[in-house]
């Protein structure tokens, strides 16, 4: 079984907590969905997990994960 984190933008109460979970949980292949409102983690287990499927099904719910920004990406951005 594979894990995976993302960081989700606008979790405010627990009806976002559960569309995320409704949502992530329609996928074929994901076992379990816990998110945590306070830092907007959400941890996803299962066989297959796509995370571009994911991270498209969050932006679709209007819970967009945050943009990693590593070195590069600092430094073409300006």
């Amino acid at each position: 079984m594979k894990e995976y984190k993302v960081v989700a933008q606008n979790i405010k109460c627990e009806g976002c907590v559960s569309k995320i979970k409704g949502a992530l949980l329609q996928q074929e292949f994901i076992r379990t969905v816990e998110v945590n409102k306070t830092t907007g983690e959400v941890y996803i287990q299962g066989d297959m997990v796509d995370t571009s499927r994911i991270h498209d099904e969050l932006k679709q719910i209007g819970h967009p994960p945050v943009e990693k920004k590593n070195f590069f990406s600092k430094i073409f951005s300006k």
